[in-house]
């Protein structure tokens, strides 16, 4: 049987590593793949990682897109590769998002009608991380519908179907009316910062998502209702993939369509332990929340040195990792280092060339602050304790511990540096028991295309 081909198109090079690379194995039994990703510090490993795939046939190919925060550059590749990528005829569409202009432009301009369109999210969400999500579900049963009073706040109405100079128009006229409400309210001089700040959003989003891609690929890609509170999308795809169940019940309550699953992370599964027995003596430490900056405040310095040295004495660890961020251009993680060192800590930094899947195995737990890489740390291993630093995640997230979601398998130091002891043992951590992003996949094509198809 012909192989249907299907097209992944991720913005993100070291999260594509960690949960749709251990995919491909298996995806390439029933689809012939071809894979795009934003050219957004790439990994080396991940360009050889594709290279091979492609070397083995696994992949039809691959190609880097421009970063969008280029818009002119970004529409002037696609334009150039629309053309190629309409001839294959794509049956299956797996993203990280539908709301970006590249992956709204794949999905409308490249893309036939009956094409199954599938968004897949396995970071923490953006979802969590607003401050009315957060006073809406907090403490409450996520399944509730979002109160009509949050949904009406946050909702978008820059969807138009008017010609591109109406949509201009409705758009200055908005921002006439955001404007005058700013200076009457808070009069003329306190509101120059903010006039200006609304002026340059009000800008970008005209520029990038209505005239650049209409002066190059004829299109336009306004904002979808929900869009900027999701950072996921309002539902034009047939189905949406979490690793987590609040993400999924918010974005479920939210968009209010039924096709929305929780999978298994695609790194479980990975783990190399032998058991309980192999012991290790160093602690992981991903660096995360800090980017591009040369320093961090005593008071920071301080919180990861405190919840670190409560790790080393609950474990007997002696020594810890800094594994610095993939995308990170500053030079406080010396800082850091050179802070816990004058304190006794043995600790070093590592790079994040290699994917976690393929290193925690090598160490007893992984701690830090908030971030992507604790979930996908929990993912590959079944017995290494993952440990979240509340103190130090606050300093950039509200509630860390509501941004995390439900927190499977994760223990924390909390703000003012209580712990429970039992969050440092070593047990084999078994997750719910959950479809593969493989299988929701397969029965996504399947109830297209219908039940007689079988891809792997």
């Amino acid at each position: 049987m012909k192989k249907m081909r299907l097209l992944l198109a991720f913005g993100n090079p070291y999260l594509f590593r960690e949960t749709i690379a251990p995919l491909i194995p298996t995806l390439a039994q029933g689809f012939e793949i071809y894979i795009l990703l934003v050219d957004f510090h790439t990994p080396k490993s991940t360009i050889d990682q594709l290279k091979s795939w492609e070397s083995e046939g696994r992949i039809m190919g691959y190609e880097l897109v421009p970063n969008f925060t280029n818009s002119v550059k970004l529409f002037f590749f696609l334009k150039r590769m629309l053309p190629r990528l309409r001839s294959r005829h794509f049956d299956v569409l797996l993203t990280s998002d539908e709301v970006h202009t590249w992956t709204r432009c794949l999905s409308e301009c490249v893309l036939p009608d009956q094409c199954v369109r599938l968004c897949f999210q396995s970071a923490l969400s953006y979802l969590l991380r607003n401050a009315a999500i957060e006073q809406s579900f907090s403490g409450v049963d996520v399944s509730e519908c979002l109160p009509e009073g949050v949904k009406e706040k946050h909702k978008m109405s820059l969807v138009g179907r008017g010609s591109l100079v109406s949509r201009v128009s409705d758009q200055v006229h908005r921002f006439i009316r955001k404007a005058w409400r700013w200076v009457t309210v808070r009069g003329k001089k306190d509101s120059r910062p903010s006039l200006r700040r609304l002026a340059s959003l009000y800008t970008d989003y005209i520029v990038n998502r209505i005239v650049v891609p209409w002066l190059i690929v004829h299109k336009t890609f306004p904002l979808g209702p929900y869009d900027s509170m999701t950072h996921i999308g309002s539902g034009r795809s047939d189905a949406y993939i979490f690793c987590d169940e609040v993400e999924a019940k918010v974005y479920a309550a939210i968009v209010k369509t039924p096709h929305i699953h929780v999978a298994q992370h695609p790194a479980y599964g990975q783990c190399r332990c032998q058991g309980l027995q192999n012991s290790r003596s160093r602690i992981l430490a991903p660096l995360s929340g800090v980017s591009g900056a040369q320093e961090i405040s005593e008071r920071q310095l301080f919180l990861f040195y405190r919840d670190l040295r409560c790790v080393l004495v609950e474990t007997c660890a002696q020594a810890v990792h800094l594994r610095i961020h993939p995308r990170e251009k500053g030079s406080w993680h010396y800082q850091l280092k050179g802070y816990l060192r004058d304190r006794g800590i043995d600790v070093s930094l590592v790079d994040a060339e290699q994917p976690l899947r393929e290193i925690v195995c090598d160490y007893v737990g992984v701690v830090g602050a908030l971030s992507g890489a604790l979930r996908d740390a929990r993912a590959s291993c079944n017995y290494a304790f993952i440990v979240g630093f509340v103190a130090v995640s606050k300093a950039y997230y509200c509630n860390p511990k509501f941004v995390y979601g439900k927190s499977e398998g994760v223990g924390w130091i909390e703000e003012d540096g209580s712990y429970d002891a039992e969050i440092f043992c070593r047990y084999e951590y078994i997750p719910p028991s959950r479809k593969s992003v493989n299988d929701i996949l397969r029965d996504s094509v399947r109830e297209k295309f219908g039940k007689a198809f079988t891809p792997f």
